[in-house]
């Protein structure tokens, strides 16, 4: 999901205006209980991947709030959007969020932006109903007008129809083939982009693996190569060859040994494989 610059000049400005310690913060939230400061300590919660603790906070940001906030209701369905898509939040509370969400606003295309979203879940829970209702509703909207989203989002609405509605994989791969920028091929963050593509929609997995590898061949910085191993230790698991992705993750954690994704991930691969 995107944030826009003025989304991230105001969590800037939000973080700017209290430089205290964590600690201090919540020490000072326990004895005096604040909106703005909820917020604050959700913000912290959030960039740190702690996305339970960032919820409790933003739900009693919203207990505390004198009124109706649209921007903390955006917020709660982001960190839920985002907790869904690591597993760490179940699918209907991310229905729930982006149905309350959408119940507030007035305007199309913020509302066709929430259905685009949620159409973009299908990858991960590919026959559930009431997610292809979003993506019906929303080529139903663009269909009637359609300059509610970007062109490169439209691409993308209609790659998911190939895939979930018509459910032609085959069509699908080449209208992405086409969509992707000219070089690609040889793009290692191109190269990386589609491989995760066909990961999150389980389609073309051969490819996929084998453009990885190339993009690895390609890069040059070792963040980048860490990304790039990431992606294909996903596609190996995906394809059953559990060893093979735990060899390639843990490569990634040399390359990049803050990324806590990265160490679930490997934790994930040696469940799959009966290693732990």
């Amino acid at each position: 999901m995107g944030y826009g610059k003025q989304y991230f000049s105001q969590k800037m400005a939000l973080a700017l205006s209290d430089l205290n310690p964590i600690s201090v913060k919540e020490e000072r939230f326990a004895r005096k209980p604040d909106a703005e400061l909820a917020r604050i300590l959700a913000d912290y919660y959030f960039a740190r991947n702690e996305l339970k603790t960032a919820y409790d906070y933003l739900k009693k940001a919203k207990n505390l709030a004198q009124k109706p906030d649209m921007e903390l209701d955006r917020q709660i369905f982001r960190l839920v959007y985002s907790g869904y898509r690591s597993d760490q939040f179940p699918l209907d509370s991310v229905k729930a969020a982006a149905d309350h969400l959408m119940a507030g606003l007035k305007d199309e295309k913020s509302r066709a932006q929430i259905l685009f979203n949620m159409s973009r879940l299908l990858a991960k829970s590919p026959d559930d109903r009431e997610l292809l209702s979003y993506l019906t509703k929303l080529t139903q909207m663009i269909d009637r007008t359609p300059d509610l989203l970007r062109e490169r989002s439209k691409k993308e609405v209609e790659l998911l129809h190939c895939l979930y509605v018509e459910k032609d994989a085959k069509k699908a791969v080449e209208k992405k083939k086409a969509a992707m920028p000219p070089g690609w091929q040889e793009n290692p963050d191109q190269l990386n982009s589609f491989a995760w593509w066909c990961f999150e929609n389980k389609i073309n997995l051969d490819e996929a693996a084998a453009l990885a590898k190339k993009a690895l061949e390609l890069a040059d910085d070792p963040l980048d190569k860490a990304n790039i191993l990431d992606t294909l230790a996903e596609i190996l698991s995906l394809q059953g060859k559990h060893q093979e992705a735990i060899k390639a993750e843990e490569k990634a954690i040399e390359l990049n040994p803050k990324d806590k994704l990265f160490k679930r991930n490997l934790e994930k691969f040696r469940q799959r494989a009966g290693v732990i």
